[in-house]
Parts: structure tokens; sequence; C-alpha cells
């Protein structure tokens, strides 16, 4: 499955983006797109693998396998597709960087979203060029317990565009993350569950997050 091309069709569609490393893909990315592009009337949603986020030591699995991995989870959704935006440019991936390019690659019609955890309520000032990022697209943000029901008043503050650019969204998330797969897979213990059976079956028969 490769990323939806610009064209014609894109002049009135909502466009959502949900960065990750996707290391691997699991059942949580898949929920939260699915809750997010039916509660927000996206179009489509763009998965966007990055070579590397700045935020996170771990360094990813090889492209080949992350693509070959989404591909494998998206086959039956058609509101769904990859996008290779920040793999084909070097490391490591800010998310206004990301938003700008996928926003050069579509052109100015389509209203961009970005999909984003509820950490970004707290963290969002600290991001590189966050004004920029909000002038970009808007950003939907799934809402989990502990965190602000709706944009605190701190992050109003260093960034009055948010009151109009987010959206606190209350949707249910799953408790996965791709670090519990690949822990789970080290230790031997199963991820029935956690990952589509498609990219369960891949992950065995590469070996992938297996112990050495």
């Amino acid at each position: 499955m490769s990323a939806i091309q610009p064209g014609r069709d894109h002049r009135r569609h909502r466009l959502g983006l949900l960065g990750g490393t996707f290391d691997p893909v699991h059942n949580g990315h898949l929920a939260l797109a699915t809750q997010v592009a039916a509660t927000s009337n996206l179009d489509a949603v763009w998965f966007v693998p990055a070579q590397r986020s700045p935020l996170k030591a771990h360094r990813p699995t090889g492209n080949r396998h992350r693509l070959a991995m989404l591909d494998l989870a998206l086959q039956d959704r058609p509101r769904f597709a990859v996008s290779r935006v920040d793999l084909d440019r070097p490391a490591p991936s800010y998310t206004t960087d990301t938003v700008a390019a996928v926003r050069a690659q579509v052109g100015a019609a389509p209203a961009l979203f970005l999909i984003a955890g509820a950490d970004i309520l707290l963290d969002l000032p600290d991001w590189r060029d966050p004004a920029r990022l909000l002038s970009l697209c808007r950003v939907l943000v799934a809402w989990r317990p502990g965190y602000p029901q709706g944009v605190p008043a701190s992050l109003l503050a260093a960034l009055p565009a948010a009151q109009s650019r987010m959206t606190v969204l209350p949707i249910t998330m799953q408790d996965v993350s791709s670090t519990l797969v690949r822990d789970r897979i080290a230790a031997g213990r199963s991820i029935h569950g956690l990952v589509p059976p498609a990219v369960a079956a891949y992950i065995r028969e590469h070996r992938l997050y297996v112990r050495s």
C-alpha cells in the first residue's frame, strides 16, 4: 500500500496524520486512527513512520520490516494509507518538518489534522517550532486519564493559537504499546490480541524482536 497521491480528489479532503515508529504497528494504533477518523469526519488517515524520533532512545527496526507490517495491518482499511515522507528524509524526524513536507506534497487545499497523544497538552511548547506546526495543521488530541480534559491555560499562554487549533477528543485508548509488544516477544510470551494476525505472522516469520 502506498500513500494517497495528491490530486483533484484531495481538494475537499480532511486528512489525518498519525506519526510514530510503528515498531511494530499494533491494535492500539488502529483503534486510535479509527476512532479519531469517525469522531472528526476525516476522509483519510496517513500512518507516517518516522526514521527516528528525537524524543526516543530506541533505534527502530529497519524500514523494510516496519513498512511491510504497516501494509499488512492496513490492507483491509481503505481510508488508511502509509506515507514515506519521513523515511525519505534524513533523521531525526521533527513533527513540524513532517507536517510541512506533507503540506508540500498534497498542496494547499486539504485540511490537515495531526493525531496526537494527550502528552502533547503538556509538551507542545518544547517541540520544535510549535507555532509553525499549529499554522500548518489542526491537532486532534486523544485524551487519557491523568491529563487535562481541555487545552490547559499554561499551553494557551505559551501558544495562543492552540485555542482554535487544538481539540481534545474523549476517545478510548487501548492499553498497548510497541514497547509492550517487543518486550513480550523477547520474553517468549504471546502477543495475541495486541497486533493484527497478519502482523503477528510476519513477526514470527522474520523472527523480529526475539532476544538473541
